[in-house]
Parts: structure tokens; C-alpha cells; sequence
């Protein structure tokens, strides 16, 4: 039975007809006179009791289900919500299609904005590598090759997994470095971050608690919260070798009592700071993660691009360790265009990760999967990066010599070994979102550290990266960069003489 509707329109009231209907039924709904649940008249009904035209009706019903007070359906009439439901349907109309885990994005996404900068500027700050290094003619030879040997076959689906043969290399090659596997137990995925978010996918739900480094890759910290995930973070800390860092084993302790689902790392070149975990941190991690039950996420983006030292064995490697996803990739070392990564670990876990990737992609790219093992194959690859480690070798040199040189007093950089990232810590209380601001302003880009922070933890300082500065513009960068810290610190410092005593 419809609801009984006791409205009267007025042609003497400027607004149109069918705003006065809107507004007369809504009242209704807000009083109680027409509770949720409750059917409206049909159009037809009200246009003939009203005297009105019928899509004057139809209008003023549309709107209504704008404003969230009604639902149309299809078949069956229009139908008054309840509080709960027309909440729903506003925030629908105001976000679109949204999904809670979307609309969350929002936040992170303006949070991760770099400060604006001149077109000039000098980029210290993407972690990308440069487009003129990459092996572009090595690379098309070996797509001709795939397409002549294979033709439409590569052009189609492939095995989900990855490219057999790249399977075997990628395998041989974590064999080299202390990784005992099957090429089964390893997925190839599009790029590392796919990686991460396949594992997140078949390994968490919403509100599970998970573990990870402060501060820590950025993008990996966006895909936790994506995922609805409670995060936790344990503080890194120096090491005693130059280029290493340490774990906080008491706050990783405290944190494992509480039974996290997984501890995500990045032992070798850490994202920010550019350092690798000491062998100690290794393994006391690798072991607690297995005594608590915790699936151990290696995230090895930089693995081959040390320049300096005897690289550390990876955690997936330990005799300590048990349950590790250890996860690749082709985009740093080798072009991000290829979209080639990886995933390692157990049959059942590599199960779980193919079962997820089925359904969110088929398969990767057969043809760029064929030619990235073809490129392996031929040497190519490892010729493109003994070319690549020289030239971040001396970069970082160049580096490393400006930061001694130009840094203010107070200001702490870090000493990485491989990798193209470092890290610069600024004196207390100067804040690294101005300093990167301020260092935009004067023709240098740097990324502040609180891409890479969680809201409980801090991480005052910037990072710095030596992909796309040449060796001539980093010098200039960095005395910018210092220019920048000391207007900071001026600014900051005169805040503080001019505040006013408390008094007790």
C-alpha cells in the first residue's frame, strides 16, 4: 500500500513545480509522516491528484533520490530510506562509485605531492632510471627475434606464472646469490609492485596487522592502507659499517607478541635511506619472523645494483628463515617500461599468488616476458648492468663529496653501497616538507621524508636520488639543497627565540 501524500502546489511560487513536489515530499520523510520502508505513489497517481504533467513527478522523484531520501526501483515503485541507507546513497552521490579502500586514496595521494619546481630544476628526487641508459636497440632485437621465432603465439595469453624460460633464468640466478629454488616456486609478475599487492591479496585481510621498516617505501605503505591494514613500524637505525642499518629488536619483539600476519623489509638499499640491513638484523629477523608464525616479505627492488662491498646473503637465503616472499624486479636495474618482476617462495604460497593473479590479469605480457629471457640469454643484460653499476658508482661519488662539503652542521647523510637512493637527516626540529619546498624554490627537487612515514612514526629528513641527475648537475643540487636547510634552520631557530616563556 503507497503512502498517502498530502502536498499542495502552488503556481504562484516562483520555483519550478516539480522543486516545490521535491521539497513538500521531502519534508514528509524527514517529520515521519512517510517512514522508511514506505512506498511512494506512482507518478501517474500523483500527476493526476496534483493536476500536474507526469515528468514534472518524474523529476522531483529523481531529485529526491539525489538528495538520498528515496530509492527507485526498477519494477516495483519508489521506496522511502532509512538513515543508514540514504547515508549510503549521499555518499554514493558524492563520490561516485568510489569504494571505501578508493575513496581512502584521496588523502595519500595529495600527501604525496612534491613540492611545484621550475621546469629546469635539477631532480634529486625520482627513483626512475633515466630513459637515455636504457638498452633500447639490445632490447628491440631481442622483440624481433621473439616475434619471428614465435609470431602470434607471443601476441596472445600466456601461462600465468611467466614465460617458461624466463622462469628458469630468474631461478638460476637467485640460485647464484643463495636462493635455493625451483623455477615453479616463482611467479613473474608486472613489476614489483604488483608483487606486493598479489601478496597482500592472497595473504591479508582488512584490519590485520602488519609490520614494516621506518621509515619505508612509500608506495608500499599506500598499498597496506589500500588493503585496510593496521600498521606497525619498527625504527632503523645506524649500523655500525658504513652503509648498514639495524633493526630496533625490542620494538620488532614487542611487535611479534602481537602476531602480525607479515613483516615487510627491504634489506638491500633500503627505499629511503639507501642502506643495508647488517647480517645481525638478518638474522635475528629471519628468526623471529619464523618463531612467530609471520610470512616475511623480502622486497629486493636493487638487488644487483651494488657498487660497492661483498653484498649480504638475502633473508630468503638464511638458514634461519621459514616462511619468505622474496620479490624482483626488471625496472630498476633494466628499464620500468618492460613491466617484469617477481615473486618467490613455497609452492603453497606461489599457488596462492597464481590463483589471485588469474583472476586480476590472465597473465602478464608473453612478448615482453619472452624478449626480457631473450636479453638475459644473450648477455645483453648483464653487459647493460656493469654499465649501469659504473655510472651510479661515480654518481654516488660525486654525491657523497658534495654532501661532505656543503652540508650544514647538524645535517647527517647516509652511505649507500648500491642502489640509487640516500638518505639526508636534517638537525632537529627543521622540517624536511619545508626543506623540500624550500629547496623547490631554488631549482632542486627532493623528496621529504614524510612520503615515507606512517602517522605514528617520524622521519625528518629528505631523500635523496642519483637516477637522473647527471654527474655535472649533482654538485649544484645539493649546494641548493643546503641552501635550503639553512633558510629552514634560520626560520626555525627565530621561531624559537621569539616564542614566549612559560611560566610555572
Amino acid at each position: 500500500m503507497p503512502a498517502t501524500l498530502s502536498i499542495e502546489l502552488t503556481r504562484a511560487d516562483s520555483r519550478p513545480l516539480c522543486e516545490q513536489l521535491r521539497e513538500r515530499i521531502a519534508a514528509e520523510i524527514r517529520t515521519g509522516r512517510i517512514r522508511p520502508g514506505e512506498r511512494l505513489p506512482s507518478t501517474r497517481r500523483v500527476a493526476e491528484d496534483l493536476g500536474v504533467n507526469r515528468q514534472t513527478v518524474v523529476e522531483a522523484y529523481r531529485r529526491l533520490e539525489s538528495d538520498g531520501l528515496v530509492r527507485q526501483r526498477v519494477g516495483s515503485g519508489t521506496y522511502v530510506l532509512d538513515a543508514t541507507a540514504a547515508a549510503a546513497v549521499e555518499r554514493r552521490a558524492r563520490t561516485g562509485l568510489a569504494s571505501r579502500a578508493v575513496r581512502g586514496l584521496d588523502g595519500i595521494e595529495e600527501r604525496r605531492e612534491l613540492p611545484p619546481a621550475p621546469e629546469d630544476a635539477i631532480d634529486l628526487a625520482a627513483i626512475a632510471p633515466d630513459e637515455q641508459g636504457f638498452p633500447s636497440e639490445e632490447l628491440g632485437a631481442c622483440l624481433q627475434q621473439v616475434l619471428e621465432e614465435r609470431g602470434g603465439e607471443a601476441l596472445g595469453y600466456g601461462p600465468v606464472t611467466g614465460d617458461p624460460r624466463l622462469r628458469e633464468l630468474l631461478a638460476d640466478r637467485l640460485q647464484a646469490r643463495g636462493i635455493e629454488l625451483d623455477p615453479a616456486e616463482l611467479v613473474v609478475v608486472g613489476g614489483a609492485q604488483q608483487g606486493l599487492d598479489l601478496i597482500l591479496r592472497a595473504t591479508v585481510d582488512p584490519g590485520d596487522l602488519v609490520v614494516t621498516e621506518a621509515p619505508t617505501y612509500h608506495l608500499g605503505l599506500d598499498l597496506m592502507r589500500f588493503h585496510g591494514l593496521d600498521v606497525a613500524t619498527v625504527p632503523l637505525l645506524p649500523g655500525d659499517l658504513p652503509g648498514t642499518s639495524r633493526l630496533d629488536v625490542e620494538r620488532l619483539d614487542a611487535l611479534l607478541a602481537r602476531k602480525p600476519v607479515l613483516v615487510y623489509c627491504m634489506p638491500n638499499y633500503q627505499n629511503p635511506t639507501g642502506l643495508c640491513l647488517d647480517l645481525e638484523s638478518r638474522r635475528a629477523l629471519a628468526s623471529a619472523c619464523a618463531a612467530a608464525g609471520a610470512l616475511l616479505v623480502e622486497d629486493d627492488y636493487e638487488a644487483e645494483l651494488a657498487y660497492e662491498g661483498e653484498p649480504l646473503p638475502p633473508l630468503a637465503a638464511l638458514p634461519e628463515a621459514d616462511e619468505v616472499a622474496y620479490v624482483g624486479t626488471l625496472s630498476k636495474a633494466l628499464c620500468p617500461g618492460l613491466r617484469v618482476g617477481w615473486v618467490a617462495g613455497s609452492p603453497s604460497l606461489i599457488e596462492r599468488l597464481a590463483r589471485v593473479k588469474r583472476v586480476s590479469d590472465l597473465s602478464g605480457s608473453p612478448l615482453m616476458q619472452a624478449a626480457a629471457a631473450r636479453l638475459i640469454e644473450s648477455g645483453a643484460y648483464d653487459r647493460h648492468l656493469e654499465r649501469v653499476v659504473a655510472e651510479n658508482r661515480e654518481r654516488m661519488q660525486v654525491l657523497r663529496e658534495a654532501l661532505v662539503r656543503d652540508l650544514p652542521a647538524g645535517c647527517r647523510s647516509t652511505h649507500p653501497l648500491g642502489g640509487h637512493a640516500a638518505w639526508v637527516r636534517l638537525p632537529e626540529g627543521v622540517s624536511a616538507r619545508a626543506v623540500a619546498e624550500a629547496a623547490a624554490r631554488l631549482g632542486v627537487i627532493v623528496s621529504p621524508g614524510d612520503l615515507f612515514e606512517t602517522e605514528s612514526s617520524s622521519a625528518e629528513g629528505v631523500r635523496l636520488s642519483l637516477a637522473r641527475a647527471s654527474r655535472d648537475e649533482i654538485p649544484e643540487g645539493v649546494a641548493s639543497l643546503a641552501g635550503a636547510i639553512r633558510e629552514v634552520a634560520s626560520r626555525h631557530a627565530g621561531a624559537r627565540r621569539h616564542e614566549s616563556p612559560v611560566r610555572v
